[in-house]
């Protein structure tokens, strides 16, 4: 049985991660986080925040196991 994928949301400033960033949403479906990533860069100016997207499991952690996240979006650049 396959395990339930959950695709996670988060916008950086300027496509840094050591710059101000928050937290989007956790969607079901990945089009719909790709829709909701779009549409968030597009509400915040284009370029001034970049979204990247996660995809993981539910139920899962990284702590103290060898789990790698897959990038579904990349932060640009």
């Amino acid at each position: 049985m396959s395990k339930k994928k959950l695709y996670i949301v988060i916008v950086y400033r300027w496509g840094d991660r050591g710059l101000h960033s928050y937290f989007v949403g956790v969607f079901a479906k990945k089009q719909k986080a790709i829709d909701e990533a779009e549409k968030e860069e597009c509400y915040r100016g284009g370029s001034k925040y970049q979204a990247e997207i996660i995809e993981t499991e539910i139920n899962i952690s990284c702590a103290g196991i060898d789990y790698e996240f897959k990038t579904i979006k990349d932060l640009k650049g």
